[in-house]
């Protein structure tokens, strides 16, 4: 049973079939994140891709100064890490009481190491929810 609140427009999964997401159901993490807990210090680098559950998370500044964004309920982030590890980083910091899924980045790569196919449409996914990530700030009003 995939235990991922799955929304066709930013999940990692969405061109992988159920007995391929059920490799990655054993090495998936959930943690439970009270709000106004920090997730992830702008001085850590990521090793996971994050699936939000439920509730939502806000992007800040290095200094924390500035929110920059909101992740919501099955979206993801950090996945701009795992295709370019040298990118700036946020704070990253619940904004609700929030629920995550963890995809560790070992385990993607193990994963496509073992099928050209899946590696193409897990990048695939992943290049998804960039552009739509880029199209949103593109298109934001203050």
């Amino acid at each position: 049973m995939n235990l991922f609140v799955r929304r066709q427009d930013n999940d990692l999964f969405k061109y992988l079939n159920e007995a391929q997401i059920r490799i990655f159901d054993n090495g998936m993490i959930s943690e439970v994140h009270s709000a106004g807990t920090v997730i992830l210090e702008s001085t850590q680098a990521p090793t996971e891709i994050l699936v939000l559950q439920s509730g939502e998370l806000g992007l800040y500044s290095n200094d924390r100064k500035q929110k920059i964004g909101c992740i919501f309920e099955g979206e993801m982030v950090f996945e701009l890490f795992y295709v370019m590890p040298q990118a700036n980083i946020f704070t990253l910091i619940a904004e609700k009481d929030s629920v995550i899924m963890k995809v560790p980045f070992v385990d993607i790569n193990r994963f496509c190491s073992m099928d050209m196919e899946v590696f193409v449409r897990i990048h695939a996914a992943i290049n998804d929810s960039l552009c739509l990530k880029n199209i949103s700030l593109t298109h934001r009003r203050n």
